[in-house]
C-alpha cells in the first residue's frame, strides 16, 4: 500500500511513523520524562515511574504492526469496516495480512 498501513476499523489508512519517532525527544528536551517501552515486562514499571513523576510524562509503547485492538463492544459498523478490508485484502493479492493478523490475534 505505498507505505501506508491499513487501519482495521472502516478502512481507513494512516501514516507511518517514517522512521525513529521524535516525539520522546522532543519531550525530553522540554523536561519531560519520556520512555519508549518495546518489553510488555517493563510496561508497569514504565507506568508506575511516569505517574511519580512530577510533571507530564511521554510513554511510547510499541505494538505488532497486526495488533487487533479489541473495543469492550463492537458495533455493526465496526465489523462491516473490518469484513470490507478483509475483502478488499484477498480481492488485491494481499490475503498474506489476513494471515498475519490471523496469527497475531490467534497464537499468543
Amino acid at each position: 500500500m505505498g507505505g501506508w498501513i491499513p487501519a482495521r476499523y472502516r478502512g481507513r489508512i494512516v501514516p507511518p511513523y517514517g522512521g525513529e519517532p521524535r516525539c520522546l525527544s522532543v519531550a525530553e528536551s522540554m523536561g519531560t520524562y519520556a520512555v519508549r517501552v518495546e518489553d510488555p515486562g517493563e510496561l508497569k514499571s514504565s507506568i508506575s515511574t511516569a505517574f511519580a513523576h512530577d510533571g507530564p510524562a511521554v510513554i511510547d509503547v510499541l505494538t505488532d504492526r497486526q495488533e487487533l485492538v479489541m473495543p469492550p463492544e463492537i458495533k455493526l459498523e465496526q465489523a462491516k469496516g473490518f469484513s470490507l478490508w478483509m475483502m478488499k485484502a484477498v480481492l488485491n493479492g494481499q490475503a498474506n495480512e489476513l494471515v498475519d493478523v490471523a496469527k497475531t490475534a490467534l497464537l499468543r
